[in-house]
């Protein structure tokens, strides 16, 4: 168990490669009934993040900062091309910023990544219009800086990108929508298919979780599955237009995705980490650390 961060309570946050088991209703009840486990939990995962790097996440003029660098990869070749577009936008200062805070991020567990970004998220909001757009314009090129979009590269830019987005119109939040599942089809089809390629080994096993969590939502009108290929746009597409859902919509549209990300029956942390971001897309957020199942 070494280098896994100790949870203040005893407990430890899961290992990179550990797998939980869930059910729909508890997810939904996390969702819309946060009990005080929750809020521990994400205190606790917060206190194990360094307080050097809480400290940067909190700052107006650095919480940009912490953001690019937990975008940077592992790859010699694609950092070095992400930090030249970070000195492009900003400056040689900022790179050089940028690199120190990569080298204390590089030992973070997967679990305190996506809170790390999270603590940057008020100082990100309290900056000028131009400033913020012009992050994302440099979020977009450091994601992009391989030739392809990883799944834990989304989580975090779609993360980053409801709260910029929130803070710049917040027209934009919509806890209740106006539409019907009925008047979602197609993105349904797309982001259940999308969850479903992820989660599985093979196409069989893929369509059985698509068709699982299809069938909590539409039962009656289940297209076709089919594996999409250009699935971060896809998935983008789809997500704008399920925002708009009714809350009872949304509440079905969650129970749907927890039953295909679990039709093999767990959840790995990855897994875990799309759901939360999916959510958080639906203005509906999950807690940091999601409930096991009885």
């Amino acid at each position: 168990m070494t280098g896994v961060p100790v949870m203040p309570s005893g407990s430890i946050l899961p290992q990179a490669n550990a797998e939980i088991s869930l059910t729909p209703k508890k997810v939904v009840t996390q969702i819309a009934h946060p009990g005080s486990d929750d809020y521990r939990a994400a205190t606790a995962i917060h206190s194990t993040i360094s307080e050097d790097l809480r400290t940067l996440a909190y700052m107006a003029d650095r919480g940009f900062q912490v953001v690019y660098a937990l975008t940077l990869d592992a790859d010699a070749g694609v950092r070095a091309k992400q930090l030249r577009i970070i000195e492009k936008h900003h400056d040689a200062a900022v790179r050089a910023q940028v690199e120190e805070m990569a080298a204390q991020i590089g030992g973070l567990h997967p679990m305190q990544r996506l809170p790390l970004a999270q603590l940057a998220f008020p100082s990100l909001r309290r900056q000028p219009r131009p400033q913020l757009q012009g992050f994302l314009v440099t979020l977009n090129e450091l994601i992009q800086a391989d030739g392809g979009v990883h799944l834990e590269e989304y989580c975090l830019a779609k993360l980053v990108t409801v709260q910029v987005i929130d803070a710049l119109d917040p027209s934009k939040t919509r806890p209740n929508g106006s539409i019907k599942l009925t008047q979602c089809a197609a993105e349904l089809a797309d982001v259940f298919a999308i969850i479903a390629g992820y989660g599985s080994d093979n196409a069989a096993d893929a369509q059985r979780a698509y068709l699982l969590g299809m069938h909590e939502v539409t039962p009656d009108a289940i297209p076709e599955y089919a594996e999409r290929a250009q699935w971060a746009p896809a998935l983008d597409r789809a997500l704008a237009r399920l925002d708009l859902l009714l809350p009872a919509g949304k509440e079905l549209l969650v129970r749907g995705l927890t039953q295909a990300i679990g039709a093999d029956g767990k959840v790995s942390v990855t897994e875990a980490e799309l759901l939360r971001t999916i959510c958080a897309a639906l203005h509906c957020p999950l807690p940091p650390q999601l409930e096991k199942a009885a």
